[in-house]
């Protein structure tokens, strides 16, 4: 399937609330509802978008998220990747050309980082090993994870409504009402004081590698003292939501990766000739995204377990 700018933002848009009606994102990008909802059906039919979650937020969790890229020394990866998986801290995994990986870990704690990384590299064989701890992570001009600012721990309420919005965070609150037994008002009451405490965290699942165009991850490195926010708003301007989410490290200051989609690899080489040029980057590097892999983790029976759903409760994600 073929997609154009408008798709790229209404990915943009939903992932970054996906509660968003058609005719709201229909009033940002310019178009009428009922080309909204077609849009999303294709999407959705060709497998581009798999589903709209809902979470709780890893802020409110006090969670740690975390890349990894390597090389991995097995052929074929994916028997290694399916064991790896059950540690149940990989949400997403990347495989690129040559045998590299890129995955995204979500940890409880830092201090659980140095085991996991342990444990990927002895199961995947990796070399090249980088790690690279996200200081900010943007989508459009939003981002990706809300800073919680509550001071109270949610309700058992709470925990009932993100999970009955957990596999479809676009359900209609009249269905969620009735499985909860209580009333729409409670709900979207609720609902909104958690979206705006930062609890919930929205986002749009979806596999690039379907379409018919280029998807990429690209990282940049910059000259020290770079304005790396003043940099990616000038590639705004000129490729739009083609550069669909930018994340800047703490660990590395002077370096930044975009996922990026191109409908054809000419224009991702403009793209990435542009980046070149620049005087402030060093280096520029593309990784073309040939599958990609999206896993539960212990966030996701975690909240199972808060909200009553799980009769297994594990002591280790409960505390």
């Amino acid at each position: 399937m073929r997609m154009d700018e408008l798709d790229l933002r209404t990915y943009q848009l939903l992932h970054a609330n996906g509660r968003l009606t058609y005719r709201e994102v229909g009033e940002k990008l310019g178009i009428n509802t009922a080309a909204v909802h077609a849009r999303i059906r294709h999407l959705l039919d060709a497998g581009i978008f798999t589903r709209f979650t809902a979470k709780l937020s890893l802020s409110y969790l006090n969670g740690v998220i975390t890349f990894l890229t390597g090389v991995s020394g097995f052929k074929p990866l994916s028997p290694h990747i399916n064991e790896l998986v059950k540690s149940d801290y990989i949400e997403k995994v990347f495989l690129f050309g040559s045998n590299l990986v890129m995955l995204r870990l979500v940890l409880p704690k830092y201090d659980d980082l140095g085991p996991a990384m342990e444990h990927i590299c002895e199961t995947l064989r990796l070399q090249d090993v980088q790690l690279m701890l996200p200081s900010s992570m943007v989508i459009g001009t939003a981002s990706v994870h809300p800073k919680y600012v509550g001071d109270r721990e949610l309700t058992l309420l709470d925990y009932k409504i993100v999970n009955a919005l957990h596999d479809d965070s676009r359900r209609p609150l009249i269905g969620v009402a009735e499985e909860l037994q209580c009333s729409v008002k409670t709900v979207k009451s609720r609902l909104d004081h958690m979206i705006e405490v930062g609890a919930i965290e929205f986002s749009a699942d979806w596999r690039l590698e379907r379409s018919s165009g280029i998807p990429s991850v690209v990282m940049v490195d910059f000259q020290p003292g770079t304005s790396k926010t003043e940099l990616v708003n000038t590639l705004r301007c000129r490729f739009g939501p083609h550069i669909i989410t930018t994340a800047q490290y703490s660990n590395r200051p002077d370096f930044m990766s975009a996922n990026c989609w191109f409908p054809t690899m000419e224009e991702h080489g403009i793209f990435m000739r542009t980046l070149e040029g620049m005087d402030s980057v060093r280096t520029a590097n593309s990784r073309i995204i040939q599958s990609t892999q999206i896993y539960e983790t212990w966030r996701d029976k975690l909240l199972q377990i808060r909200a009553g759903a799980r009769g297994d409760v594990d002591r280790r994600l409960s505390r």
